[in-house]
Parts: structure tokens; sequence; C-alpha cells
């Protein structure tokens, strides 16, 4: 009877150790992810240079202020989101950005002062992104283009001419996240 309970208590002795080495595994494993996810956001946060910092309150202080994206008279043929498709019943498509058209002659301009970041042709389609700090403006639908990769723009300089439908494809984000353009551009 006293050997029984002396291996009871030397079961529940090992059990207890067990739990309490799994739980110490548990929370290695859990500060292990905890600092590796700590130092991805300081990698993140430095990687935003002050340049960068002042650049994107300079953007974030002009939401609803911004410049539109067309020169001369244009207005917004396609908005964010899901839309309608004109003559067809049921049948809509999920805009990343906004369709502007300008009338004849119009071109693409700069929202704000950023860099071109990159520019690619599509068989003769063009597509120009310009990053301002963090915030990334795409124009596509281009004929031509009055930039380079690298090249720093300011507010309202030409980007380049639209194509024959004059119709400009307007994206605006933040990182990876879509952003409504209409939200930031002034009317």
């Amino acid at each position: 009877m006293q050997r029984e309970r002396a291996e009871q208590v030397a079961r529940e002795a090992e059990a207890e150790r067990k739990a309490i080495e799994r739980k110490e595994r548990a929370d290695e494993e859990r500060r292990s992810k905890e600092l590796a996810a700590a130092k991805k956001s300081a990698d993140e946060v430095r990687s935003v240079t002050s340049s960068d910092r002042k650049l994107n309150g300079s953007f974030e202080s002009n939401r609803g202020r911004l410049p539109m994206p067309v020169s001369g008279s244009c207005r917004i043929v396609a908005h964010y989101g899901q839309n309608n498709v004109e003559g067809l019943r049921n049948v809509s498509f999920d805009n990343k950005g906004i369709d502007i058209k300008g009338s004849s002659g119009s071109l693409a301009q700069a929202i704000f002062d950023g860099e071109v970041s990159k520019i690619y042709d599509f068989g003769g389609d063009k597509i120009v992104m310009v990053l301002h700090g963090s915030y990334i403006a795409v124009y596509s639908n281009l004929r031509t283009t009055s930039v380079r990769t690298g090249q720093k723009v300011s507010a309202r300089q030409a980007i380049g001419t639209l194509n024959s439908d004059n119709i400009l494809k307007f994206q605006l984000r933040r990182g990876r996240e879509k952003l409504n353009p209409e939200r930031w551009l002034r009317r």
C-alpha cells in the first residue's frame, strides 16, 4: 500500500514536471515570437527615413486637398470599388482606383511632390509610379511619359499624356493597402 502510494506520488511529480517543461517551452516560443515581431516592427520604423516621415505627414495633412491628377477639365467616370458595367445587367467590376476622363490633350500630372519609382510599358500603354514617402500614386493608361525613373517631381508637374480615350486610371496606395483616391483629391 505504501509502495503504491509512493509510485502514485512519483507519477504525479513526473506529470507535473512534464507540464512545467511544456509551459516553459511554450513561454519561450511565445517570447521568441514576440521578440521577432518587435524586431520586425523596429526595422520597419527605421526603414522610413526622416524625410519620408516629413513627406508622409505633409501628404497626410493634405488629404482631401490634393489636385486632380489630370490637367484641365475632367470628371470621374469610374469610382473606386464595385462599378456596374454600362449596358450589361448584373455585371460589375472591382476598380482598385478611379478612372478620370479628361478633355482632348489633357496631361497626367503629379498630385504631390515625390519621386518616380517605376515606369512600365505594356505594349504602348505606360504606367508611372510616384512615391510620396510611404504613399504611392499610380498613373496608368498613358500614351507617353515625360519623366524618368528616379526623377523628383513636384505637385502638378506633367507625368505624361493620356491615351486616345483621354482616360487616366489612377490608384493611390499606402504600402500594399489600396486607398480610395476620391477621399484624397480636391474636386
